[in-house]
């Protein structure tokens, strides 16, 4: 927030000593009107000099990364100004049109009042644009009561206990369960339950989604699965509720209950819907090709305008998917309110249920016709909404409780490792959570060019920093997709080794994949991009990599009391290492089959049992504590 209100003064008062001290006395004294340019040239010259100080201080506070990041960060950073100054200078157009026709028909004698608004008319413009986006961003909902909350408390699921956000002190927020102990979140996505178009009607899009995929992730020692959900199946008529496919997801959710595993929520989309794909015979210009829908919203409310579907650098830039997300971002037709109306149907289902994790409002929101604007403000404006009509429907069922709200950045994040965000304050719910994609060095746009603007260490950074300036936790809901290169292994385990030594958890892309995926070659022999693999198109069983496995199956601490200050497990072997404060009891995941070693201290009543596919070692803690399991 302190950085918001800085570089938004720093932009203003910019504006006003370039227009008054260089810009305005010149256009008084010219003989010609003033132009509307040169209001916008000096607006966006201002907000640039806003924006580029915080990067510079931003560089000089937290290191300016490795790679070509600082590079990346001050386009974000100058775009930002750019797009603030282009905003307000088009606010201005009613002033320079009315300055431009009295500069020509009036008196020179009657001109004195002229030069005075030719000097304060873009201060005032300024004001206006900050006003409006104290609107657009007005307070979200209240912060939940102190009960809601407490009614969770003791309740749990087969060990599974409400989930919530915990501040401490001089402590950044984490994840946290309702006897107070810290919870890393650890899984995988499920895909199966996407309404996906379907390229090919000889081959199946997802595969079923059976109890027997909970129990194969029981035994990679998973606590949370990131369910995809498709809001053209929630709702595929307006305003009527599929009950079917909602008691699909209800035993998707309990299903994972009973093997232990929490479930997060999420509405998802792949280039706003199924129903932007391009008809037969579309002509594209050069370097774009004919869109295919994917997933997401029901036909109703994918308003296109009639903008062509033709794919640019990517399916999620075709000019059909953008205007859809920009006339949801609008509320054109109520399909924004109608979206917040869909997410309250859902929290109602599971308003009391301590095995939803909480609620992902959107996968990877397209940037919409104006990125910065669309994918920041507005993007905050349609969260904010979601959110209330989340909170409104949980209070209303009898024992229901805040959940987790987890919300994502653009899906330029997932392509370059950065871009805008939802401005910090678009909601002032104490239960978010901040979760990017963390794709850098795997499908991010800079690998096509054989250059690396986000490492994966700095993708990790850059969304730890964001997370930080919300106040919020920070929970990668998507990664993976590292290819076929030579180095795959190497940075599939850079990754794991960073997320243990930020302590921090996320859920991998993907768990199966079907040949008749759209995002899956047609041409491909195996259903790649999954943790289960199998052959295409007959669809035979084939073996996971090995270190892939013994990688994510690695060890850690499903939920530690109080604060966790180190964490070290090996990616090859069963060796975790782990020190903390706090007292309560301490969960571990172990992999294997032999019986682990398990020594520390500051701990007590040490228990293994024996799980599929390893041992769940528990131990109270009481202040400092120390665990190494071999």
């Amino acid at each position: 927030m302190a950085a918001t209100l800085v570089t938004g003064v720093a932009a203003v008062f910019a504006g006003v000593a370039l227009w008054r001290r260089v810009v305005a006395p010149g256009l008084t004294r010219a003989r010609t009107g003033v132009t509307l340019w040169s209001l916008a040239t000096t607006l966006t010259a201002a907000g640039v000099l806003g924006f580029a100080p915080l990067w510079l201080l931003d560089g000089c506070l937290n290191g300016f990364g490795g790679a070509l990041f600082p590079v990346a960060s001050v386009l974000v950073r100058v775009a930002e100004g750019v797009t603030a100054g282009v905003c307000a200078g088009v606010v201005c157009v009613p002033w320079v049109a009315e300055l431009a026709w009295r500069r020509r028909t009036e008196p020179s004698a009657q001109r004195g009042g002229l030069a005075w608004a030719v000097r304060w008319a873009p201060p005032v413009a300024v004001a206006a644009v900050l006003a409006l986006a104290a609107g657009t961003l007005a307070p979200g909902p209240a912060v939940a009561p102190v009960g809601a909350q407490a009614q969770a408390a003791g309740r749990d699921r087969n060990e599974l206990l409400p989930l919530s956000v915990l501040r401490r002190d001089g402590q950044a927020p984490v994840i946290g369960d309702s006897a107070g102990r810290q919870v890393l979140l650890r899984g995988v996505n499920v895909n199966q339950l996407i309404d996906y178009g379907q390229p090919d009607p000889a081959k199946a899009t997802v595969w079923p989604l059976e109890d027997s995929d909970y129990a194969r992730m029981e035994r990679y020692g998973f606590d949370v699965q990131r369910l995809a959900l498709s809001w053209s199946a929630l709702e595929p008529k307006r305003g009527v509720f599929d009950e079917a496919y909602l008691a699909r997801v209800r035993t998707a959710v309990d299903q994972a209950a009973d093997h232990g595993i929490h479930t997060v929520l999420d509405i998802h989309q792949d280039t706003f819907s199924k129903y932007v794909g391009a008809a037969p015979g579309t002509r594209c210009r050069a370097n774009a090709s004919p869109e295919f829908g994917n997933d997401g919203a029901p036909k109703w409310a994918t308003l296109t305008d009639g903008a062509k579907a033709c794919g640019f650098l990517g399916r999620d830039l075709a000019p059909n998917v953008q205007q859809a997300f920009t006339n949801l971002y609008n509320d054109t037709d109520g399909i924004g309110a109608e979206f917040a109306r869909t997410w309250g149907r859902l929290a109602k289902t599971f308003a009391d249920d301590p095995a939803v994790a909480g609620y992902d409002l959107l996968n990877e929101p397209g940037p919409g016709d104006a990125p910065g604007v669309t994918s920041s403000i507005l993007l905050g404006r349609l969260y904010q909404q979601a959110i209330t009509s989340i909170r409104a429907a949980e209070s209303k069922v009898a024992g229901g409780f805040h959940h987790l709200v987890f919300f994502e950045p653009s899906i330029l994040w997932s392509g370059l490792g950065f871009d805008t965000t939802p401005p910090v304050g678009f909601a002032d719910d104490p239960q978010l959570v901040f979760s990017p994609h963390l794709y850098s060095e795997s499908i991010t746009m800079d690998q096509g060019l054989g250059v690396t603007l986000t490492s994966i260490e700095q993708g990790y950074a850059t969304a730890e920093r964001t997370a930080r300036a919300y106040g919020a936790p920070l929970w990668s809901g998507e990664w993976g997709w590292f290819g076929e290169p030579g180095d795959f292994r190497s940075r599939f385990e850079r990754f794991l080794e960073r997320q243990n030594t930020e302590m921090l958890g996320s859920a991998i892309w993907v768990w199966k994949k079907a040949c008749g995926d759209p995002q899956n070659d047609p041409e491909a022999t195996t259903s790649g991009g999954g943790v289960v693999l199998y052959t295409c198109p007959d669809g035979k069983p084939l073996p996971s990599p090995a270190f892939e496995t013994t990688a994510l199956s690695q060890a850690y601490p499903r939920s530690a009391p109080g604060h966790l200050s180190s964490l070290r497990s090996s990616l090859t072997e069963r060796d975790l290492r782990l020190t903390g404060s706090g007292e309560g009891t301490l969960d571990v995941w172990v992999p294997g089959q032999g019986r682990p070693e398990a020594k520390g201290s500051g701990l007590t009543g040490i228990r293994l049992a024996e799980r599929p596919g390893g041992w769940r070692l528990t131990a109270h803690t009481s202040g400092r504590y120390t665990l190494h399991v071999a």
